[in-house]
């Protein structure tokens, strides 16, 4: 058989039948794992309503953030310093994959930019930046652990130099001859 990693999860998928002839499936989730990712797909429904208040209640006291103690307040001001910036800021989740604490999301993020960000959040490259008024649409993964019910750590993937390219923050980079 081969292991194939999918979005973080393991999964074992039958090549040609195991040792015995027999076929593999996937493995089944956990309830706690069902759990895990329904927290997760929730929060970024309570992001997308706007409701950042909401948002940060699902995250730990103590959240580590990058590898980063920010604690619930720290994300707090974060998801304000994006709704401030782009007040129709919204992710739409396109995959989302749990292995045990581990929730996985690939989701877009989308955003029209009319405030100025006052956090080093988008990679720092927005703190008091004058709004372009542009829209954008870049591709983000989000790691996340959950333990208890409440988000522990968190790490992001984002194309900031996409989103600032599509702001008209950035020169457009062309590949060719």
């Amino acid at each position: 058989f081969t292991i194939a990693i999918v979005f973080g999860s393991l999964i074992e998928v039958c090549a040609q039948g195991n040792a015995d002839g027999a076929e593999v499936l996937p493995k089944r989730k956990t309830k706690a794992e069902q759990e895990n990712r329904k927290i997760i797909l929730f929060n970024f429904e309570k992001f997308n309503r706007g409701d950042t208040t909401a948002a940060a209640e699902d995250w730990s006291e103590d959240i580590s953030n990058h590898g980063q103690k920010v604690g619930r307040s720290g994300i707090k001001m974060v998801l304000d310093d994006l709704f401030r910036t782009f007040p129709d800021a919204r992710f739409d989740v396109q995959n989302a994959a749990v292995d045990g604490e581990m929730v996985v999301v690939r989701a877009l993020f989308r955003g029209t930019h009319r405030g100025k960000g006052q956090l080093p959040v988008n990679g720092g490259m927005l703190v008091g930046v004058e709004p372009t008024g542009k829209s954008f649409a870049v591709e983000h993964s989000h790691w996340f652990r959950v333990r208890d019910g409440k988000i522990i750590e968190h790490y992001a993937t984002r194309d900031d130099i996409g989103m600032m390219q599509q702001l008209g923050l950035s020169p457009q980079v062309t590949l060719g001859r």
